[in-house]
């Protein structure tokens, strides 16, 4: 089986924009709003599933460079992202109080 692809909802999108400008170390010209969202079967099902229950839900990538390409035995990515992308989650889970 495979899954389709997922869109990000407008008010979310706009949660994680709105996080991601408060924080130096996102350049703000690097975030984009984008239409689907192709990078992961199981997110994209997650969302979807999310969605068709009646809730709210954003698909977000944090970049890196990498070493190799994903599923590759040399896949490695630049450990410095995950204290801004938790900083990213975090900020976007206390704005959320915000949405209608």
């Amino acid at each position: 089986g495979s899954t389709g692809c997922a869109a990000s909802d407008p008010a979310m999108a706009a949660v994680v924009r709105e996080a991601g400008e408060e924080i130096p170390w996102f350049h703000k010209d690097a975030i984009a709003d984008s239409g689907a969202a192709f990078g992961s079967d199981d997110a994209c099902a997650f969302l979807e599933e999310v969605q068709r229950n009646g809730g709210m839900g954003s698909y977000l990538l944090i970049g890196s460079p990498l070493a190799a390409g994903h599923h590759n035995e040399r896949f490695d990515f630049q450990e410095e992202v995950l204290a801004p992308a938790v900083e990213l989650l975090c900020r976007c889970a206390l704005k959320l109080d915000a949405l209608p």
